[in-house]
């Protein structure tokens, strides 16, 4: 939570309908500094006035005998003067002048934060960008990487929620909106860059290929995004050091994707002879999106990409990692691809006890839960479905047992289903593919309808057909061209069961 997620409830104090409230607070202190500025009461006029109360004092009244050494007392408020100066003095004035204005201070600072003064003045102070790597390559490849101190360091950023000072620290960038036909297309917008840069030349005379990324690691083997985001030595595999197995040195990069999806995606960076961009300039080309390994019974290394399709593809909540697909150097296509014979290896059976006997757990506690179902709860947590008249919980029951959804497109007990589906894949990914529809059979808890089992495995079914490596699971597990998905639920529908 940043400091305009916790402002947030104040915005019609700030930038609102009622600003004027905070307008007239910020007005009041510095009508007081005015005031004892430019006011009758605090002007210097050489009249002797009580220290305390400001009451004039007798016209007569001196301060030079030695009957009022002991000083005048005031016929007003009793308090006593005892200095000519004092009697001058406008009392307290400096203090009441800098109370003044720290209250205005303190008042206006959520509105300065709301709108971003902080982060202009550190902009203007500041470098915009601090080098924290450079490496230079035999072929004339020159890599820097670069970080906004402003974000690195203090975390601060400005507030997207307005539109102040836009312009005095934000990029520029193109944006294409093919939707619109009123030409606007290509218009220029302002944006806030990412904290972490990376930018990449040949020589001085190309020009500076830019690109913004989050966490960044280099190379392959032992880099991570916690551990050091420095570069590693040039040389090392993947900066530098043959990775690909073509007898050329490779220089990768890594974007790790800091939401729940998690993985890194590597990209490739190459020169004009090899790859060049419209410019004659470097090039920067997507590998995939997983993780490197080495290959110690084959030598060289292994590309682990992820395959989407199964997280989150069987029900919300049923968390279940995309596989990772081993994939190898394809020098014909200058890109990684599938490789089955790499992939096959014996299921790891003790994975697999482990997750039937989780998915019975996770069942029993969905059962109890739904067994606690009253008629106080307003929405079943296990079918999405509303409550309703009559016994709530034997209605709960009876849903999660025939594997009904109120949304329809989805199974309960995701808990569940996670574990189940984690099985799956260790045979799908092992070459094994044969056998999960009878692991599942044996894995299914006794309580649950064969018809709840039935609409599993039809889901399991398309999202097989469905995910990005349907044609490497196919090959690597013998399945034929296409396995229909009968009984399953396509997504988006609304239809209700």
């Amino acid at each position: 939570m940043n400091i305009y997620t916790q402002l947030a409830p104040l915005e019609p104090l700030l930038a609102g309908p009622w600003r004027w409230v905070m307008y007239a607070a910020i007005a009041a202190p510095i009508a007081v500094v005015l005031w004892v500025m430019f006011g009758r009461r605090w002007k210097p006029d050489g009249v002797l006035r009580c220290s305390r109360c400001h009451h004039v004092f007798d016209p007569e009244t001196r301060f030079d005998g030695a009957a009022v050494t002991a000083g005048v007392r005031c016929s007003e408020c009793g308090s006593v003067t005892r200095t000519e100066q004092a009697a001058l003095r406008r009392g307290k004035k400096r203090w009441i002048i800098a109370a003044s204005l720290v209250s205005a201070l303190l008042i206006a600072l959520p509105l300065m934060v709301w709108h971003s003064v902080p982060v202009f003045v550190a902009r203007t102070l500041m470098p915009r960008w601090v080098t924290e790597g450079r490496a230079e390559f035999a072929n004339g490849l020159t890599l820097v990487y670069e970080v906004d101190p402003l974000q690195e360091w203090f975390d601060i950023e400005p507030n997207t929620a307005v539109g102040a000072w836009r312009g005095n620290f934000e990029d520029l960038a193109e944006v294409s909106d093919a939707s619109r036909n009123d030409g606007w297309n290509n218009r220029t917008s302002y944006v806030w860059p990412d904290r972490r840069r990376l930018r990449v030349w040949t020589d001085v005379n190309h020009p500076t290929l830019t690109e913004h990324f989050g966490h960044i690691v280099f190379g392959a083997e032992g880099w991570s995004p916690t551990a050091d985001q420095s570069m590693p030595p040039v040389g090392s595999p993947g900066f530098g050091g043959d990775i690909t197995g073509d007898g050329m040195g490779d220089v990768i990069v890594g974007e790790v994707n800091d939401g729940s999806g998690g993985g890194t995606t590597w990209m490739m960076v190459t020169v004009p002879q090899e790859a060049a961009d419209k410019s004659g300039g470097p090039a920067m080309t997507a590998i995939g999106v997983g993780m490197f390994q080495r290959d110690t019974a084959n030598g060289g290394w292994i590309f682990m990409s992820v395959c989407h399709g199964f997280r989150y593809g069987m029900t919300p909540g049923a968390f279940c990692n995309d596989p990772l697909i081993a994939a190898t150097w394809n020098a014909e296509r200058h890109a990684w691809m599938p490789n089955v014979e790499r992939m096959r290896r014996d299921p790891d059976r003790k994975a697999l006890a482990q997750h039937a006997a989780a998915a019975l757990d996770h069942y029993r506690q969905c059962l109890a839960d739904a067994g606690d179902m009253t008629a106080d709860s307003a929405v079943n947590d296990l079918t999405g479905e509303p409550a309703g008249d009559g016994d709530p919980a034997a209605a709960a029951l009876e849903a999660l047992r025939n594997g009904r959804a109120g949304m329809g497109d989805f199974l309960p007990c995701p808990a569940m289903i996670g574990s189940l589906s984690a099985g799956v894949l260790e045979l799908l990914t092992s070459g094994h593919g044969a056998e999960w529809e009878e692991w599942v059979r044996l894995a299914w808890p006794i309580e649950a309808a064969a018809s709840f089992r039935d609409r599993f495995i039809a889901d399991m079914r398309r999202t097989i057909e469905t995910c990005e490596c349907a044609t490497s699971l196919r090959e690597l597990n013998g399945f034929p061209e296409s396995r229909p998905a009968v009984g399953a639920t396509p997504r988006g529908s609304d239809h209700k069961r």
